[in-house]
Order: C-alpha cells, then structure tokens, then sequence
C-alpha cells in the first residue's frame, strides 16, 4: 500500500513539474507524513532506517540553497520523501537511474531540438518513471 501512496505523490508531482514547474509542497509534506506514520505503526521500517533514507535528499537540499536551486528544492523534497518510504539504497538507486535518464534525455533535446545547455528539464517525471520501471520490475521478479 505504501509503494502506491508514494506512487500517486510521484504522480502528482510530475504533474504539477510539468505544467508549471512546480512541486506541491503541501503534496510532499502529507505524503512524507503518511510514510512515516505508516512505517512506524506497520513496523516495515524503523526511525534510523527512514533517517538513512532521507540523507541523499538532505544533502540534494543543501546542494539546492548552496547552488541557488540548481537543483530545484522541491525536487530534493521529493528526494526526501522517497527516502522515507523506501529506505537509502533505493533511494540511491531511484536517483541514479533518474538522474542517468534525465542526462540522456537532455542530451537529446539539444542535440534534436537545438535546446541550450542550460535548458532546464523537469525531474520529477524522471523519478516517477524510474519509479514505475522499479515496481514492474520488482513485482515480475526481475529485481528484488
């Protein structure tokens, strides 16, 4: 049940990043606040291991203020949650193959449509489609 309420935030999100670049921070605090109620009443996770969770997104934060949101802070937010609801390894994993579509997909935009370096490309979507691609791939059995 946790993996389809983090699901539908991912969701709403992307949406929210692609019509008007923004993150629903109302979105992400209730779902960070749904996962951890829901980790400490079923007992799936403990504290420590939400807290380990949550660093790569604290440290995407901290990136976000030091670089004058390079990194959007919303995006680091939602990096935040998913720490929450599925722990620091995959959470590493979520960003980097995130992070490594939303780098080729970049690449093809300014090469194919003659996009500037600096363009800028929403991330949730790529977090949300990884995060799909993961469920498939966990519930056929591909990956543990």
């Amino acid at each position: 049940m946790k993996y389809i309420i983090l699901l539908l935030i991912l969701g709403i999100c992307t949406y929210t990043d692609i019509k008007g670049k923004y993150i629903n921070m109302m979105v992400v605090g209730f779902g960070g606040l749904v996962g951890v109620v829901w980790n400490v009443l079923s007992g799936e996770m403990t504290v420590s291991a939400m807290l380990a969770g949550m660093i790569l997104g604290v440290l995407l934060l901290i990136f976000s203020i030091i670089s004058k949101e390079k990194i959007g802070m919303g995006d680091a937010m939602m990096v935040i949650i998913t720490g929450i609801y599925l722990g620091i390894r995959n959470t590493t994993s979520l960003v980097f193959f995130s992070t490594l579509l939303a780098g080729i997909l970049g690449m093809l935009f300014i090469k194919i449509k003659n996009k500037e370096i600096g363009y800028e490309l929403p991330f949730a979507p790529f977090l949300f489609a990884v995060y799909i691609i993961g469920l498939f791939a966990t519930m056929s059995g591909t990956v543990s």
